[in-house]
């Protein structure tokens, strides 16, 4: 994993004697960088919450140059007077002239460019200071231990002291640079905090579906296709604040990145040194650590493609809850009125019906939109797979309830159950499947009944 020394170091010089910090280097050694840096990221906002709690907030000058910064501003005045005072002379020839005013216009830029970079340092800390408790979930730990130093201003004091008096830029510690690398002040944007606007048109798109969902005229592919429409035009207002939501504070949404096609291939392939570390903390259980570091990684690739199947998936799955609900709703209400009503709802009768379907064909057997299918296991119980193809794990997974991670298997009546399947449609179930039905297809290079994306 990435891992930035001096960054690290400068904020750790105050924990120099902490046994934390020093158990968060021990593991940093051996390997779990990303423990290290969290445990580190953790102090370095217990040292910001107390620096602001004291006196930071209170005396923090962010309206004019410290001493630091001023001391540098003499130094360019004084690089302009030693100038202009050889500019002055008597008897300069024209080259000279002109050398010499090429000079003064350099300082006079390189002076612009440091004031423009001090006052954007002071405006980073007057945000960081004021949008402390908003800061979103946006940035990793590298990024956070910054915005702290930015907050107490130790990233403001060590650009003081970082300052190219040729061009006037000044600089600070590269977050993700190698050691020793600086970046550029005015390469660090603005802070981004919780973006409540993101979060209340997510809301607005759970209404509004719910509406969908109790007209009885809008189907639900018409449904889903604006319900994407509108997680993706809501997503791309500021894809960042997708780290906000409460799926993401969850880890629901981490979950889906875990179970997708293509995020494990990305992961192992991208960041091999992390996918090591994703399977290290995986077998020490360590849930908190596992989840971390996927979100940490899956900040820096482009989630517009999971995000919006994420959010529709979800969405949808609210929608079919709702509709049943209207459904049957609406055949109650034919009843009293003297109609003979619908018995089943139209997604039950979907349900069922690709049930006995496929339980009959003997292949994967389908559970309903959204609920995976199950497959026959040599004991004769059934595996249960997620859409993807990919086994769901008995409860407790990567803990002591689970060390192996066992697949969940249930038995026949317990599969029946799990769909919900009334007595009319288990008789349409084959007799002589269920009774026979003791081997394959089993999962494994032999298994040729391919889960599909949509049910059948």
């Amino acid at each position: 994993m990435q891992y930035n020394k001096d960054l690290v170091d400068k904020v750790v010089g105050a924990y120099a004697s902490s046994s934390a910090m020093g158990q968060a280097v021990t593991a940093g050694t051996v390997g779990i960088l990303s423990k290290a840096l969290s445990t580190v990221a953790d102090l370095s906002k217990e040292k910001k919450d107390k620096l602001l709690s004291e006196n930071v907030a209170k005396n923090a000058d962010t309206a004019s140059f410290n001493e630091s910064e001023i001391d540098n501003l003499i130094n360019f005045k004084n690089q302009y007077d030693d100038v202009a005072t050889k500019l002055a002379k008597p008897f300069l020839g024209k080259e000279k002239k002109a050398e010499l005013n090429k000079q003064l216009n350099m300082i006079n830029k390189a002076t612009s460019t440091y004031v423009r970079s001090v006052n954007h340092m002071m405006k980073r800390q007057e945000e960081a200071i004021a949008g402390d408790k908003s800061r979103s979930s946006a940035y990793d730990h590298q990024q956070h231990m910054t915005w702290d130093r930015i907050a107490t201003g130790e990233a403001r004091n060590e650009a003081a002291l970082s300052v190219d008096f040729a061009t006037g830029e000044m600089f600070i510690q590269d977050p993700y640079g190698k050691s020793g690398d600086q970046m550029n002040v005015l390469n660090w944007s603005e802070l981004k905090t919780v973006d409540s606007s993101f979060l209340t048109n997510d809301t607005k798109l759970l209404k509004s579906s719910n509406a969908l969902a109790k007209d009885l005229t809008v189907t639900p592919d018409v449904a889903e296709a604006q319900v994407r429409d509108a997680v993706t035009n809501n997503y791309y207002t500021n894809p960042s604040a997708i780290w906000d939501h409460p799926s993401s504070r969850s880890n629901e949404f981490a979950d889906f990145l875990i179970e997708s096609d293509g995020f494990e291939e990305l992961m192992e392939s991208k960041y091999p040194s992390e996918f090591n570390e994703l399977e290290t903390l995986e077998s020490n259980r360590d849930n908190e650590g596992f989840y971390d570091l996927v979100k940490q990684k899956a900040r820096k690739e482009d989630m517009s493609e999971y995000w919006v199947t994420y959010r529709t998936q979800t969405q949808m799955s609210q929608f079919n809850s709702i509709r049943e609900e209207a459904e049957l709703a609406n055949q109650t209400k034919s009843k009293s009125n003297g109609g003979g009503g619908e018995k089943y709802t139209s997604s039950q009768k979907i349900k069922f019906d690709t049930f006995v379907r496929s339980f009959n064909q003997r292949g994967n057997i389908y559970l309903g939109k959204g609920q995976g299918y199950a497959v026959k296991n040599p004991e004769g119980n059934y595996e249960i797979y997620n859409d993807a193809g990919q086994p769901l794990l008995k409860p407790g997974s990567r803990t002591e309830k689970n060390p192996k991670g066992e697949v969940q298997a249930v038995s026949y009546d317990d599969l029946v159950n799990r769909v919900g399947l009334p007595q009319e449609y288990i008789k349409q179930l084959d007799q002589s499947t269920r009774s026979t039905y003791t081997s394959g297809p089993f999962p494994g290079a032999d298994n040729t009944n391919v889960p599909n994306k949509k049910l059948p």
